[in-house]
């Protein structure tokens, strides 16, 4: 089954604003057993039978590509009752979350219902928005009055539901159920609940009393500053229970009680996509151990539902954080369903003119823009690295070819997008925010020089992405057009030489002027075959952060450099050394303690397809220095 088309959906039978909604119904079953259903939700729905939750989601979605899940639960002979806690935050918060209208479908169910769907907006339940912590889904604030009851189907008013038509097609789940495992080793001691290590996780609270409890999770032990709002509940005598609607992620959670307030029970359970890997993490060396540990680690805790630049704050997927992130996870697992997920989403949400958002799925809109630095949701590298991202799951899954194929037009449309821009064979004025990296003194990431969609090191991705989409269109069967674009890319790097090559220093600059080198412009310059990396021998050029190291470690691997990579990975095994349990976004004055990007050291520990690999080897004549 691709797809279905049932267009019935519950809906609140009023205007609903920002919040959460539950709905309930009961049915009745003749016998005990496990029983099964479908169900799709939007935004997103967590699913309870007599207060015990069953189900999560559906997976993250496009409105042109939305997914439906199956869920299961035990249960005995007799009536019960179904309850499903609909998410309805359209706007700043949870920007990964897509939405057409609040709503949902229960269907194939192996048993009947009787009545109709009812539901309430908790009244006394404010959720405060994110703010400073960069989209995550917002935090509660329950006041007195609240029914902690609700997912149980008790107390509140409850309303009749409505009953629409939606006629968006739904999808099976292409991604295996996340985690959802208790953890057992939690040391609480009423006032901070710890864990062995950095981690994802579903809380479940329950309180009693009459006073307040604010709950805070800190990505460090040693409780920095956060910025995600902290929950706030209200109790007033009664036993109270929370389930949350979202995970959280960190080392620990502190509790401030006010009043006579009981923290009575907390539980907290595991989640993240269920990576199997297929390789050893043995090492006899042990820095290098901890290393591994702790690379392994922020993979595990940076993939989900789709890949994430950060699990604490944005929980966002960006093309150029998702591409590391999926080589690495490919190089211990072999499992590339993630990856596919990602390219189909940052496709689906393609502009008019062919451009991508640098994050995807996202609500976010896509207004006209500028070259500039504040103009954040096109990255003109990011929609290459794409396309790259895009080969890269060719050369790891060859026989998916229906799929590369009906990507393809996409791609080509992506790599189009830049054609206005082409100024003598030079990109420039790109329109967008130029980020190429973290590298300290240059401003939001962008190169020196490069500030108006320009720079070396751009027009060096645009050529590799030229490659990368002729080998899919050869690939394809598509000669003619891998020609022309083997062409267009000759012509860029032809250009590149003759515009950025600055033969006294025997370096690439980044700007035209030749004021300005860095490490990024020679790394991509040898990993395209235009110079050797014996340029990156001096240690006066600006080095590559976190996130470009990758592109290091690949240039010195295709180069045989392994003394290069050596020293360079010198300073992550020192970095392993301290308290962190997993890797951050920069090595100073990071914003996040774990980033997905910051996994690297996995691609290059085991065996994956490098990037400069064929699907279609075909003579290249390289440009020589």
């Amino acid at each position: 089954m691709n797809n279905i088309n049932e267009k019935e959906w519950i809906c609140p039978g009023a205007e609903i604003g920002f919040g959460l909604i539950v709905f309930r119904r009961s049915f009745t079953i003749a016998s005990s057993g496990k029983w099964r259903f479908h169900y799709t939700a939007d935004e997103r729905c967590m699913i309870f039978v007599d207060g015990k939750r069953v189900a999560e989601g559906p997976e993250r979605s496009s409105p042109d590509h939305w997914h439906f899940a199956a869920g299961t639960f035990d249960a005995g002979a007799g009536t019960h009752v179904m309850t499903v806690r609909l998410w309805n935050f359209s706007g700043n918060d949870a920007l990964g979350q897509c939405s057409i209208h609040p709503g949902f479908r229960i269907f194939d169910a192996a048993f009947e219902f009787s009545g109709d769907w009812e539901y309430q907006n908790p009244e006394h339940c404010v959720l405060a928005h994110s703010g400073d912590a960069w989209s995550v889904p917002p935090a509660v604030r329950t006041e007195d009055g609240f029914n902690w009851s609700a997912v149980e189907g008790r107390g509140g008013v409850w309303r009749k539901a409505a009953v629409t038509e939606d006629s968006r097609p739904l999808y099976p789940a292409e991604l295996p159920p996340m985690l959802h495992s208790e953890i057992e080793n939690v040391t609480f001691d009423g006032k901070t609940a710890e864990f062995d290590h950095y981690l994802c996780a579903w809380p479940e609270y329950e309180f009693s009393g009459v006073g307040t409890v604010e709950i805070r999770w800190y990505e460090s032990r040693s409780r920095e500053s956060s910025n995600i709002p902290a929950d706030l509940f209200h109790v007033n005598g009664e036993r109270a229970r929370w389930i949350d609607y979202r995970w959280h992620a960190g080392t620990c959670v502190s509790f401030e009680t006010t009043g006579t307030l009981k923290i009575e029970a907390v539980r907290f359970f595991r989640t993240g996509y269920p990576l199997t890997c297929r390789v050893s993490f043995e090492e006899q060396e042990p820095r290098r151990k901890k290393l591994l540990e702790k690379s392994l680690r922020t993979l595990q805790c940076s993939i989900n539902e789709t890949f994430m630049d950060c699990p604490h704050y944005e929980q966002l997927q960006y093309e150029g954080d998702s591409r590391i992130e999926a080589l690495c996870m490919t190089a211990v697992s072999g499992d590339t369903r993630l990856m596919r997920q990602a390219v189909r989403a940052f496709f689906a949400q393609q502009t008019a003119d062919g451009a991508l958002p640098c994050r995807a799925p996202s609500h976010e809109p896509t207004p006209p823009c500028v070259p500039a630095a504040n103009c954040c949701w096109l990255i003109p590298s990011f929609v290459l690295i794409a396309v790259q991202m895009f080969h890269d799951y060719a050369l790891a899954e060859p026989g998916d070819r229906d799929f590369i194929a009906e990507q393809l037009p996409k791609a080509r449309r992506a790599l189009d997008f830049f054609i206005p821009f082409r100024n003598d064979g030079t990109l420039r004025e790109v329109p967008g925010w130029n980020f190429v990296d973290w590298v300290e003194g240059w401003v939001r990431g962008v190169p020196i020089g490069a500030e108006r969609g320009t720079g070396c090191t751009l027009n060096l991705l645009y050529a590799a992405a030229l490659l990368d989409l002729a080998d899919l269109e050869r690939f394809c069967g598509n000669e003619k057009q891998a020609d022309g674009r083997e062409r267009e890319a000759a012509e860029t790097l032809d250009k590149v030489r003759t515009v950025f090559y600055d033969a006294d220093r025997g370096l690439f600059a980044e700007d035209e002027g030749h004021g300005y080198f860095s490490e990024h412009a020679q790394v991509w310059a040898a990993l395209l075959g235009l110079a050797n990396l014996k340029l990156l021998d001096g240690k006066t050029l600006p080095k590559c952060s976190i996130y470009f190291d990758f592109y290091f470690f690949e240039a010195c691997r295709m180069h045989r450099r392994d003394d290069l990579a050596a020293a360079r990975l010198e300073r992550y095994l020192e970095f392993a050394e301290n308290e962190l349990d997993t890797l951050p976004e920069e090595f100073e004055k990071w914003r996040s303690f774990c980033h997905g990007w910051g996994s690297h050291y996995l691609a290059f520990r085991y065996p994956r397809p490098a990037i400069r690999a064929r699907l279609c080897p075909v003579p290249i004549q390289e440009v020589q220095v």
